[in-house]
């Protein structure tokens, strides 16, 4: 399945070649896509993340980073 050329995936991300990678995605280092998984439009996967295979993530979505919840509290803050 292709990448769109519009794509910026760091060289250190590892994409299986079954997995569709949309316009304007972002993808940092140390990311893990495996086979079938749909990244559409707009999604930004953060460093570390690993996306299970078969998975669709739909436009404007952010895997791998704090949520937008004002009432979140770090958790490794508290250890």
């Amino acid at each position: 399945m292709p990448i769109h050329p519009t794509a910026q995936i760091d060289r250190g991300a590892e994409i299986d070649p079954a997995a569709e990678i949309g316009p304007f995605c972002i993808i940092e280092p140390h990311v893990r896509i495996a086979a079938g998984v749909r990244l559409r439009a707009n999604v930004y996967v953060c460093r570390g993340t690993t996306v299970g295979a078969n998975t669709v993530v739909h436009p404007n979505a952010v895997l791998g980073d704090a949520p937008q919840d004002v009432s979140y509290r770090d958790a490794l803050s508290y250890t």
